[in-house]
């Protein structure tokens, strides 16, 4: 309050003019009691609450009060080794400079999105339904830097240039996001995730500023991000393009691609505050690095290209496929053969139902209509009641193997064809590149085995042996 000090003292002086009565000081201390005791006391208080109100209503203690005491951060926990640990981690770290210092490890709340129960009995139900629940909870900062410590995982902190009513308005949300009622959110890959409600959270109180400068087109799909991210893992990775549907594939922009933690460190670093004189600020003040990585994870940039491999491999089991059935006629090595092999169709077909299941039963967004359907024909289930009489060699159950084959071949070449359809935008050429050259390589050999059960049938050498029966 040092720059009221002459108004105040004017101010007082014009309270008093009529109330003192000042003697000299040769009057002694009986002047100055009846002095005292002639003062106006009600005027007085009047003037020191006029100075109370205009000091508190000066721009800058108003701003103060209002939260400049507080600090905003997004602290980003680097990739870890686990497939869904390479998506990262992002919370909101708020320091009160206003507590004591001593504490602050202790006592400065982090708010972090990503909290759920792994021993809920009902984990498994809730997320093959798409119904997994997360909720916001609170730590304090020495908690989550043991956390990426333990993990071997750096965390980087961003300070954000926010004002104090804007510092103020985000703890305000927070702790109201906070609130038993309020806490619980059901988990969505790419829309609604433990990034995207900090995401939300900060362009609320910048007004939609995040949003403003984020509706570029994002370097890649959602799909082509969980590709790059599970590449380390071949298998898991080939299950995700398979389970997710073309609604990962859409163009997206930047703003969606803030579902990852660290492209919300590059989005905020985008953003421009228009600042009081015109002249405009970073949204962020300061980045440092909190905790440093014992073993810093390399993600890829791009998704890998495995289409090549997938027809490899795809025309090596198709071609294996077709040598075995043919051979079944002379070979009971070859029988067996021809019976895992069927084995394996139904267990591809049980995949085709897996996915009318995530589409018809689930809440699973990003499993919805997808095109795989006609590359694991459900129907192919069948199969497995058929290979115990194919591997005898049962002319009937050989008959309808071969013509489930083959509409599993029709489907899944059909399903490769209708890609020219502007509307096909799924992009499923891996499932195609695997799996149409197994159905054809199967339906060709089994007719090859009939032809040759029905050539031996006829050939002179088993002419009395048709004639026994």
């Amino acid at each position: 309050m040092g720059m009221f000090s002459p108004f105040c003292f004017r101010l007082w002086c014009t309270a008093q003019r009529n109330t003192f009565t000042e003697k000299g000081a040769s009057q002694g201390r009986s002047v100055r009691w009846r002095t005292l005791a002639r003062t106006d006391w009600p005027t007085v208080w009047r003037s020191i609450c006029v100075l109370v109100t205009l000091a508190l209503s000066s721009p800058g203690l108003a701003e103060a009060a209002a939260g400049d005491e507080l600090t905003v951060s997004l602290l980003t926990l680097s990739p870890g080794q686990h497939p869904f640990a390479r998506f990262g981690h992002i919370e909101i770290w708020i320091h009160n400079a206003a507590a004591p210092a001593e504490d602050a490890l202790l006592r400065d709340p982090v708010y972090n999105f990503g909290n759920f129960r792994f021993d809920d009995p009902a984990l498994i139900p809730k997320f093959l339904l798409g119904r997994f629940v997360y909720w916001l909870g609170k730590e304090s900062l020495a908690q989550r830097l043991q956390y990426a410590r333990r993990l071997g995982r750096s965390l980087d902190a961003q300070e954000l240039n926010l004002t104090g009513a804007e510092k103020r308005a985000l703890l305000d949300a927070l702790e109201e996001n906070l609130r038993e009622e309020n806490r619980y959110y059901k988990y969505d890959y790419y829309r609604d995730n433990c990034a995207t409600r900090v995401r939300d959270a900060i362009d609320g109180v910048l007004q939609g500023k995040l949003r403003a400068v984020s509706q570029g087109p994002a370097k890649m799909t959602w799909r082509a991000h969980t590709l790059r991210l599970t590449a380390e893992d071949p298998l898991l990775s080939l299950a995700l393009t398979a389970v997710l549907a073309g609604f990962t594939d859409r163009p997206i922009s930047q703003w969606e691609e803030m579902f990852l933690a660290p492209y919300i460190q590059l989005g905020v670093r985008r953003v421009r505050i228009p600042g009081p004189n015109g002249e405009s600020r970073s949204l962020v003040s300061s980045e440092r690095t909190l905790v440093e990585a014992a073993h810093p994870v390399l993600v890829r940039t791009r998704a890998p290209s495995w289409l090549f491999h997938m027809l490899a491999i795809g025309g090596l089991a198709g071609a294996m496929f077709f040598g075995i059935a043919r051979s079944a006629a002379h070979s009971g090595a070859a029988r067996m053969g021809l019976a895992a092999l069927l084995v394996v169709c139904a267990l591809l077909s049980a995949g085709g139902i897996f996915l009318i299941f995530l589409w018809g039963m689930t809440d699973h967004e990003a499993c919805h209509r997808n095109e795989n359907i006609l590359q694991l024909m459900p129907l192919g289930v069948v199969l497995l009641g058929l290979c115990p009489g194919a591997a005898r060699l049962d002319r009937i159950a050989l008959a309808r193997t071969r013509v489930l084959l083959a509409c599993a071949a029709v489907s899944a070449l059909f399903g490769g064809i209708w890609k020219v359809l502007p509307w096909m935008r799924q992009d499923n050429l891996w499932i195609i590149a695997l799996c149409t050259p197994i159905w054809i390589g199967g339906a060709l050999g089994l007719a090859a085995l009939e032809r040759s059960l029905s050539a031996s049938v006829h050939s002179p050498s088993s002419g009395r042996d048709v004639e026994g029966h």
